[in-house]
């Protein structure tokens, strides 16, 4: 179930956002190691293969991430100033062309003002995907003992995200230097064929529920994931890795399921992930204003289920008139380079 794994993760942003039970870092966590996996293995069973290879990589990335970022960044624009009071998106601070213009490039979309907060964990996958390509060219050559070498890298970037988070925390961090060794353990899996049995997903899954029902029960941790507002300080520096540590807990469990067979029902869930988390900060901004969770709790229940809902439903009709239709024209495309030649 590879694809109702993202779309669970999603709706784990939809919650952390709009509720008090805060583990979306946790699911961004498990997002790039989902995106780890992916793009390695989709290097090497198809994009190594054509002519200028990094550069079909790189377009087929940017249509697959620009079109919806693009679309749901003019809808935040158009609601921001028409109805910037009544919906709680933020009021754009540079020229409109400027901003649309780092929308397009992706890889600065999270250094202008973020209409839609999620974005920085978009412009820092296209970071990582850039970044990733030119890894992979270099490193996939016959000559470098392949294995090694990525395990030195991960080690190398385990160190840079343990000194990045100790000094500037992990939740909505944009460095890469902060996510690297995520995205690099989901490749890690792939490049060393890494093969969990049932077995270890069910270990992994049971160990996982039972750590998790630990943090939620002692004072100490429980107020890092459950909490209103803004998000309280970290008594020590150490437990701003808990989001990696959950996610490393349900690794095996991740690296079952990404060998496993996706229905069509399946895949549509997958693929609904990614408009829901594009979309889903305008519904829960509204609900906000009309009063969040500080109305009779099941008033605020309802209208936590309407923008919920309505999160789903926006998500839908963008997979189906956007994402979709997009994606055709990316594989189209894809399929025409594959019989290039120099």
């Amino acid at each position: 179930m590879p694809g109702s794994m993202r779309l669970a993760m999603a709706l784990v942003v939809v919650l952390h956002h709009s509720t008090p039970l805060r583990f979306g870092t946790f699911a961004v966590a498990i997002f790039f190691i989902l995106s780890g996996f992916w793009i390695t293995r989709m290097w090497d069973e198809r994009y190594c293969k054509l002519v200028m290879a990094p550069l079909a990589f790189v377009v087929s990335r940017w249509m697959r991430l620009a079109p919806l970022i693009l679309t749901t960044g003019i809808i935040y624009l158009i609601v921001s100033l028409s109805f910037r009071e009544a919906s709680g998106i933020k009021e754009l601070r540079e020229p409109i062309s400027s901003w649309l213009l780092h929308q397009s490039l992706i890889l600065t979309s999270a250094s202008v003002t973020r209409l839609n907060p999620p974005i920085w964990s978009l412009d820092l996958e296209a970071r990582f995907y850039v970044t990733m390509v030119i890894a992979l060219v270099l490193l996939r050559r016959k000559s470098i003992p392949q294995k090694p070498v990525f395990c030195v890298l991960l080690a190398a970037s385990v160190v840079m995200t343990i000194a990045t988070v100790m000094q500037f925390g992990l939740s909505d961090n944009p460095d890469i230097l902060a996510w690297f060794s995520i995205f690099l353990i989901g490749a890690v899996l792939q490049i060393a064929n890494v093969r969990f049995t049932r077995l270890h997903a069910h270990l992994s899954l049971g160990l996982f529920c039972l750590v998790l029902i630990v943090l939620v029960a002692l004072p100490t941790t429980r107020t890092l994931f459950v909490y209103k507002g803004s998000p309280p300080e970290i008594p020590f520096p150490a437990l701003a890795f808990l989001p990696i540590a959950l996610a490393l807990v349900l690794l095996p469990f991740l690296g079952y399921q990404l060998r496993q067979t996706s229905s069509a029902i399946d895949g549509t869930f997958g693929n609904l992930s990614y408009p829901l988390y594009c979309i889903h900060w305008l519904p829960r901004s509204w609900f906000y204003t009309q009063g969040g969770w500080s109305l009779p709790f099941l008033t605020s229940l309802g209208l936590w289920l309407v923008s919920v809902l309505a999160s789903l439903a926006l998500g839908y009709a963008l997979l189906v008139m956007i994402d979709r239709p997009i994606d055709r024209m990316r594989k189209r495309l894809m399929a025409h380079w594959k019989h290039q030649t120099l």
